[in-house]
């Protein structure tokens, strides 16, 4: 007897299991965030350097400007106090001339009128030599200069080298040279009583003033 094999049931092969498929990629680690203060926990001394950095140099800029302005303002003052100064002293130059203008032509009246001519060539280089004086002229009363400091100058006319006729004037008189306000000059008449027998003259630098 056949046995019918159509009623016989096959066997069912199981599925084979489908594995999950893996990533073979590794997940990278994520980077930790670094915060404001912990930047400074770890550049602190790169920071301080740089701060002290910036305020050495802003002590500098600040020491140079304040220099700067204290200079200007210094020579802005020491040109105002020269001047004053340098004034102050024309003053007293104006008036230390007109001293010296009126007692130098007494202390020479006497040897001109004897006409001791060589005594008064004695006092006038004796008078030039001091400071600031430059020219000292004596001339008669037709201005001709009978003795100077300056030898070139004798037998000239006062009127020749000074616009202004001084030897008109009557009384002491110290005014500036036209063409420097630093050089004065000194006009005296000599005198003989009631007389004048000549004019005395001489040219004076005013003191400088420095700081």
């Amino acid at each position: 007897m056949i046995e019918d094999n159509q009623n016989s049931t096959m066997p069912l092969t199981p599925k084979p299991e489908v594995t999950p498929q893996t990533n073979n990629k590794k997940e990278e680690p994520q980077k930790e965030k670094v915060s404001f203060f912990k930047y400074l926990r770890r550049r602190w001394r790169g920071l301080l350097i740089l701060l002290l950095i910036l305020i050495c140099g802003g002590m500098y800029g600040w020491k140079v400007i304040t220099v700067h302005q204290m200079k200007k303002q210094f020579t802005e003052d020491s040109i105002i106090i020269i001047s004053k100064t340098q004034d102050f002293i024309k003053q007293k130059d104006s008036t230390y001339l007109r001293l010296v203008a009126t007692t130098f032509s007494w202390a020479i009246r006497g040897e001109i009128t004897r006409g001791n001519l060589e005594q008064v060539n004695q006092y006038v280089y004796a008078l030039v030599k001091y400071p600031n004086f430059a020219d000292i002229l004596i001339a008669n009363n037709d201005g001709k200069v009978i003795v100077s400091s300056n030898k070139k100058y004798e037998t000239t006319n006062l009127n020749d080298f000074f616009a202004f006729n001084y030897v008109n004037l009557a009384d002491v008189t110290v005014t500036k040279y036209p063409e420097d306000n630093d050089l004065f000059i000194g006009i005296s008449p000599i005198m003989n009583l009631n007389t004048k027998i000549g004019t005395l003259l001489f040219t004076f630098k005013a003191s400088k003033v420095s700081i």
